[in-house]
């Protein structure tokens, strides 16, 4: 039995320091998904607040070509003028911001609710009557309050 006892110790030394090591790895691999975790969560945040701002920028600048093109067809009878370049440019540059912002939204129903609006968006500012603009500014008005509810679930889910 002696000559064993050197053996054991060797042997329960080597098996401790492995459980030590496979503890240590095993905890170090949680700590690393932990925290991908939260900064995926803490990027989903800032994405969905930032989004929430450019959908609200796209519903002025829609809501602002609508009216200027609505005020101009009852000055002169004529539908679909041109924007000013001022009301031209935030117009696209809500689009182009709202579709980079989806693009980075890991719910998928968000990410189709935000398309819809922005095409939404594109017929009232594309449309090539009064009758067509006025509908599609029936249809953005409602895709406001869709988008928003969902873009709300999602954010609250996040916290």
């Amino acid at each position: 039995m002696d000559r064993w006892l050197p053996i054991i110790g060797v042997l329960v030394g080597f098996l401790t320091a492995t459980a030590g090591f496979i503890t240590a790895t095993v905890t170090e691999y949680f700590k690393y998904r932990r925290a991908r975790a939260d900064r995926r969560a803490e990027f989903q945040q800032q994405t969905l607040l930032e989004l929430q701002d450019s959908l609200a920028e796209l519903a002025r600048a829609t809501g602002a070509a609508h009216h200027h093109t609505d005020m101009t067809f009852r000055q002169t009878g004529q539908w679909g003028t041109k924007l000013p370049p001022e009301w031209n440019q935030k117009l696209f540059d809500a689009g182009v911001r709202t579709r980079i912002l989806k693009d980075r939204v890991a719910d998928d129903m968000l990410r189709r609710l935000v398309e819809q609006y922005r095409q939404v968006s594109q017929r009232a500012t594309l449309a090539l009557s009064q009758a067509e603009a006025y509908a599609a500014m029936t249809e953005f008005m409602t895709a406001i309050q869709t988008v928003n509810d969902r873009l709300g679930e999602v954010l609250r889910s996040l916290y």
